[in-house]
């Protein structure tokens, strides 16, 4: 069950369903995404994509980009406006298992300590298992979120 912190602008919803559920969306922008989709597709299209250079036989198996890579990528999964570094003002907690789903509210950058609290009462790092204020604030300031037993480590 892997968690992140995402930055986001201020009064940031995150978008829903026609049954009022997440919708599992990347932290990306479609653009940048797409832009990179399609240089993939044209560096398949003329050979030149490090796959085949490395390997010329893959072709022959997969003639189409989208059939070794998987169909362009869907809008619905991105971010469809750029925001800049200054608007992004505000932090929330995702869970990573899928796309990406807010677990946490909305909270300004500066109150990272407040967010841990808040996670520490309502959040789990790796199934049930929860974590302390403290341990939350260590983990997201090392940008990895993961849950402890024994000499095993569950990320």
């Amino acid at each position: 069950m892997g968690r992140e912190l995402r930055k986001v602008p201020a009064g940031w919803e995150h978008p829903k369903d026609e049954n009022g559920r997440y919708i599992p969306m990347y932290d990306q922008y479609y653009g940048d995404v797409l832009k990179e989709w399609l240089e993939g597709h044209k560096q398949w299209g003329d050979g030149t994509h490090p796959e085949l250079v490395e390997r010329p036989e893959t072709k022959e198996k997969y003639p189409f980009f989208a059939m070794w890579d998987g169909r362009s990528p869907d809008p619905d999964m991105y971010h469809i406006r750029k925001y800049t570094p200054e608007e992004l003002t505000h932090i929330q907690l995702y869970e990573t298992t899928s796309e990406g789903t807010p677990i946490s509210p909305v909270f300004k950058a500066g109150e990272i300590e407040e967010l841990c609290g808040w996670a520490a009462e309502n959040c789990t790092t790796f199934g049930r298992s929860k974590a302390t204020k403290e341990q939350w604030l260590a983990m997201l300031s090392d940008d990895l979120v993961y849950h402890k037993e024994g000499n095993l480590l569950f990320l």
